[in-house]
């Protein structure tokens, strides 16, 4: 069978999980501060909205782009940027980052709780921690001080939660958890608001019919409802107001295109999350992907294939969740601007490594069964696992150097370097009586951040940071190197 029964003994099975969850924490806790080489604006703006968390509280926070952005991340920031600034034991792109890299390790554990749960088998449970472990985009957004990053945690605690409940003595603790951790996720980042609800859906549609105590019955109906109720509360604010502008800024659906068209672009965008450039190759330039590292490897691809088939052909109901969280990651970002993108599609991390998992049940099985079709037969298998094995080891090392090396220095542009010397050069020259002026975009986040007490306002496309009229022009590379020269009032070029 290709559905393991649960061992008699987990104390093992366990303990490799979590031997491979620290292995795993290793990438994602690894050079926070320099790995992106700076804090993206968005970032920026995270980590200054937390910087005044206790000042200021608040749900809600402006976007410089326009809209407002969810303040969870923002209150688990708060606390490591206090120590930060307090000790100098993290530099502040560590620290903002910091809450990223722990959810992406406990991410492993709770993948790994998952595949339990939808399984019973510790062998799903230990290939999808191990497939997590290993992949490069898991490892990018554990380094992003971004809401989305959290939101994989929360959904797939809420799905092995709510899966808990369908079996455990406590079954109304584990129903409430579930349902709040899916509604966090929700309220978290807009994108969920869409993902969510027919997650929830397809988890109550999907439960067994018969054999359900009155306990159990009660326990879905409040993971149902707290997930829903999670999903619609900020549902105005994200279809009004600023909420909306944030909205039309990446909504795709053109009035003037036509039914047909729009959704036909919609179903592009849908089909190309699968595709074999966006997954191995990470060719995106879009929603922070790991640009040329790739989001998963490309020995996975195997286990993603033995996944589905084993999954179509045992048509087990918890099989059928595991190919619906796969098809539902690429729902909310279909619809919208630069598709494919990896940040908008998040719940793809944990739905491809329970697939992944699965598959590698399915190969543990087939190797089983090569061993008893003689020394012909485990000979085979034995080469098969090998040559994956050994596949997975260098592209993990060399997915690494990738990532590590080459990523910070390849892709710097995009996360607009040398914002941080720029505004403590201007706090320093305003210290010394001096103003400066600066043209650079997506400043404003930045100067919270790094030089709170810098008077700054803006004049136009510029910045004037500081007291009295500018003596100093500020500007930056594109790879962040700092110039400065004298400022006049009737400057060309400015």
């Amino acid at each position: 069978d290709l559905v393991s029964s649960p061992s008699s003994s987990p104390r093992w099975p366990l303990a490799l999980v979590i031997l491979v969850a620290l292995a795993g924490a290793i990438p994602r806790l690894s050079a926070l501060g320099s790995v992106p080489p700076a804090l993206h604006p968005d970032e920026a703006g995270t980590a200054a909205d937390a910087s005044a968390f206790f000042q200021a509280p608040a749900l809600i926070y402006a976007h410089e782009r326009g809209g407002w952005v969810e303040g969870t991340y923002v209150a688990l920031a708060a606390v490591p940027l206090a120590v930060s600034k307090g000790t100098g034991w993290l530099s502040l792109e560590a620290a903002a980052r910091l809450p990223a890299g722990l959810a992406g390790c406990f991410l492993i554990l709770a993948v790994a709780w998952a595949g339990r749960e939808l399984t019973r088998s510790w062998q799903v449970a230990l290939g999808a921690a191990i497939c997590l472990a290993l992949q490069p985009w898991a490892w990018h957004f554990s380094h992003l001080a971004l809401r989305g990053t959290l939101t994989p945690l929360f959904v797939t605690v809420g799905l092995a939660a709510w899966l808990r409940a369908e079996r455990s003595q406590h079954a109304l603790g584990w129903g409430v958890l579930g349902g709040s951790a899916l509604a966090l996720a929700a309220l978290t980042y807009p994108p969920l608001r869409v993902q969510v609800p027919l997650l929830a859906l397809l988890l109550w549609f999907s439960r067994p019919r018969e054999g359900l105590a009155p306990a159990h019955v009660l326990a879905g109906r409040w993971a149902l409802g707290l997930a829903l109720a999670g999903s619609l509360v900020l549902i105005p604010w994200t279809l009004g107001g600023a909420g909306a502008e944030r909205l039309e800024a990446v909504w795709a659906w053109e009035a003037e295109a036509g039914l047909g068209r729009n959704l036909a672009r919609v179903a592009k965008g849908y089909i190309r999350h699968f595709g074999t450039r966006f997954l191995f190759s990470g060719s995106s330039s879009r929603g922070f992907a790991p640009e040329g590292v790739g989001l998963i490897p490309r020995w996975q691809g195997v286990l993603l294939v033995l996944g589905i088939l084993a999954c179509l052909f045992r048509r087990r109901r918890r099989d059928w969740l595991i190919l619906g969280l796969v098809l539902l990651f690429p729902l909310a970002a279909a619809p919208t601007r630069d598709v494919p993108n990896a940040m908008r599609a998040a719940l793809g991390i944990p739905a491809l490594a329970l697939l992944a998992g699965r598959g590698w049940q399915a190969l543990a099985f087939f190797l089983r069964e090569g061993r008893r079709e003689g020394p012909r037969g485990a000979a085979l298998m034995f080469v098969l696992a090998l040559c994956l094995g050994l596949g997975a080891g260098t592209t993990a090392a060399h997915k690494r150097r990738l990532y590590f090396e080459a990523y910070p220095h390849r892709e710097a542009a995009f996360y607009y370097p040398g914002r941080r010397a720029l505004a403590e050069r201007a706090l320093r020259l305003h210290q010394e009586g001096r103003a400066s002026v600066s043209s650079e975009v997506f400043l404003e986040a930045s100067l919270r951040l790094y030089a709170p007490s810098l008077p700054a306002r803006r004049a136009g496309k510029r910045w004037i940071l500081g007291e009295g009229s500018p003596q100093v022009r500020l500007s930056l590379s594109k790879q962040g190197r700092l110039r400065e020269r004298p400022f006049a009032s009737r400057g060309a070029g400015d």
